[in-house]
C-alpha cells in the first residue's frame, strides 16, 4: 500500500453460508514527526562520569536511539570525557516516521586561571603575611592552607596571617567553582621567617653621679650583627660597647637598636639616672700674682647652692678684708678685693653655704697668702 486507506475482506466457503464482510484501516506513513528532548547545555568536574538521556516524543511511540562519540544505541548513556564535548543522539521508530535529532553540549566547570599573592615572600619575626587572590569570583569559594588545614570563607578580601616560626612556609591554595568542582595549587616554601635578633645590654655603673659620671655600656643582644645607642632619642654611638659621659644630673632613657645581616631589628630601652652629689673644697695657701694659676682663695665644687652663701676673710687683727656673698667670688689677696695689696702671712676664714639637698654648713680656719 502507498496510501493510507480501509481495505474490505469478505469471507465465504462453498456452501451456501452467507458472507462475513469486515473492513480494516491501514496507515501507511502520517505519524507526526519524532521530537527529541535532551538537556542541550550540561557542566560537570572534569575526571567525573557523565550520566546523559534522551527522550523521544511522535512516531509510533516505539524508538530507537542511536549516539555518536562511539556510545552506541540506548536511551541512557554515559561517558568520562577528557575535554569539552558535543554529543548528539538520533532518534528513529519502526514506521519510518520522521527522524528526530538533538545536540548536548557539554562543558568543563573548572577553573584554574587563578593565582595566590602574598605581599612579600620574606619577613621578620614574629612575621605578619598578606595574603590575596589575582582574580575573585563571587561564585567561587576559597580556602589556603597555612600548614594545619584549610581556612574557608576566604577571596574577597586580603586575609593577615602572623607566623612565628622561623623558616620556609608551604602554601596551598584550593578553589571550588559554583559546579563543585575543586582546584588546588601548592606553592613551595611560599614565605619565609628570618629569625630577628633579641635586644639586650647592660652597662657597668647603674648609680653614676656629677662626679663619677663615665659609664660603660655593652651589648648582650643576641643574633645582631649592628648596634645603634640613643641617649633621649639622640644619637649616642654605633659600637658593640663604648663609655660616655653624662655629667648633669638628670635621668637619661638609654636605648639600643640592633640589626642581623637579614635587615631585621629589635630594641630596647632602660633608664639611666645620674645623681647629684656634694663636694667641696678650698685651698690651704693661695698665690694671687696675676700668673693665672691659684690667684683666687674661693670655695669650689659640686652641689653648694648659690643663695645663702657667706665668706668671710679676716685679718690677725680681726679686720674684715673681703665679705663674698656669691660662691662664684673668691677673695684676690686685695683689701675687700679692690684696695691695696694685703702682706703675705696667714689669714683666717669664716663660711656658711646651703648645698644642694638643702643642708647648712659652716666652718672656720685659716689660708696662707704667699706671693
Amino acid at each position: 500500500a502507498t496510501i493510507s486507506q480501509f481495505y474490505m475482506v469478505t469471507l465465504t466457503d462453498g456452501c451456501t453460508s452467507p458472507p462475513v464482510i469486515d473492513s480494516v484501516w491501514v496507515q501507511v506513513g502520517g505519524y507526526p514527526a519524532i521530537q527529541v528532548s535532551v538537556n542541550k547545555y550540561d557542566t560537570i568536574c572534569q575526571g567525573e562520569q557523565f550520566f546523559i538521556t534522551a527522550q523521544g516524543d511522535g512516531g509510533i511511540g516505539q524508538y530507537t536511539y542511536e549516539w555518536d562519540q562511539g556510545l552506541g544505541f540506548g536511551q541512557n548513556q554515559s561517558d568520562m570525557p577528557s575535554s569539552p564535548t558535543t554529543y548528539s543522539v538520533t532518534v528513529t521508530d519502526e514506521c519510518f516516521t520522521l527522524p528526530g535529532y538533538a545536540d548536548i553540549q557539554l562543558e568543563f566547570g573548572d577553573y584554574d586561571g587563578y593565582s595566590l599573592w602574598v605581599d612579600t615572600n620574606k619577613n621578620c619575626d614574629p612575621a605578619t603575611f598578606a595574603f590575596a587572590w589575582d582574580t575573585v569570583n563571587a561564585s567561587f569559594e576559597y580556602f589556603i592552607d597555612y600548614g594545619k588545614g584549610f581556612r574557608g570563607g576566604l577571596g574577597l578580601d586580603t586575609t593577615r596571617k602572623e607566623f612565628k616560626k622561623d623558616g620556609c612556609h608551604d602554601i596551598t591554595a584550593k578553589l571550588i567553582t559554583k559546579y563543585g568542582c575543586i582546584s588546588t595549587k601548592s606553592y613551595p616554601c611560599f614565605i619565609e621567617v628570618i629569625p630577628s635578633p633579641t635586644a639586650s645590654f647592660d652597662f657597668n655603673s647603674h648609680k653614676p653621679n656629677v662626679i663619677d659620671h663615665y659609664v660603660d655600656f655593652w651589648d648582650r643582644s643576641i643574633g645582631a650583627s649592628s648596634w645603634t645607642w640613643y641617649s633621649n632619642d639622640i644619637f649616642l654611638n654605633d659600637n658593640e660597647k663604648f663609655s660616655a659621659p653624662f655629667p648633669e644630673s638628670e635621668t637619661f632613657n638609654i636605648k639600643i637598636v640592633v640589626a642581623n645581616d637579614f635587615g631585621c631589628v629589635d630594641s630596647t630601652d632602660t633608664d639611666l639616672t645620674v645623681r647629684e652629689v656634694t663636694t667641696y673644697f678650698y685651698p690651704s695657701a693661695f698665690t694671687p700674682n696675676g700668673d693665672g694659676n691659684n690667684d683666687v682663695f674661693k670655695i669650689v665644687g659640686k652641689g653648694v647652692r648659690s643663695d645663702d652663701y657667706n665668706l668671710i676673710i679676716y685679718d690677725r687683727w680681726g679686720g674684715i678684708v673681703f665679705n663674698g656673698k656669691s660662691r662664684d667670688q673668691g677673695w684676690n689677696g686685695k683689701e675687700l678685693n679692690t684696695g691695696k695689696e694685703l702682706p703675705v702671712g696667714s689669714y683666717n676664714y669664716y663660711y656658711s653655704l646651703k648645698l644642694h639637698t638643702g643642708r647648712k654648713y659652716s666652718n672656720r680656719g685659716s689660708v696662707t697668702l704667699l706671693r
